[in-house]
């Protein structure tokens, strides 16, 4: 199976070593697998953007997602499982804008 890493610096990077998606810069990571068998594995905090994906690791039912830290998507192609990753990391770099944005605007101006 073709495996990535998404990593901080925004740019694909092939694994080096085995253990390399458990733990990254000493952060968590989870993988994600699209309907093709290719897995992304990126940064746990990335993910959670996704209120499913947080609900999906997160769970208390003990499901495997959430003890595996694997989520697969049998209806999500790769190319668009890439952009999602990709959009991941950009709403991360980018959300203390948007709520600033939203707290410098008046509701009398807007």
């Amino acid at each position: 199976m073709p495996l990535v890493l998404f990593g901080s610096q925004h740019r694909w990077r092939s694994r080096a070593m085995e253990g390399e998606e458990k733990t990254r810069n000493g952060g968590e990571m989870v993988k994600l697998i699209s309907a093709e068998g290719f897995e992304f594995v990126i940064d746990k905090k990335a993910a959670m953007v996704s209120q499913t994906i947080s609900n999906m690791l997160t769970s208390p039912g003990g499901f495997a997602e959430t003890q595996l830290g694997v989520v697969t998507f049998p209806e999500i192609s790769t190319p668009i499982l890439e952009k999602i990753c990709q959009y991941f990391y950009w709403n991360l770099d980018f959300q203390r804008f948007f709520s600033l944005t939203f707290t410098l605007i008046s509701c009398s101006i807007a």
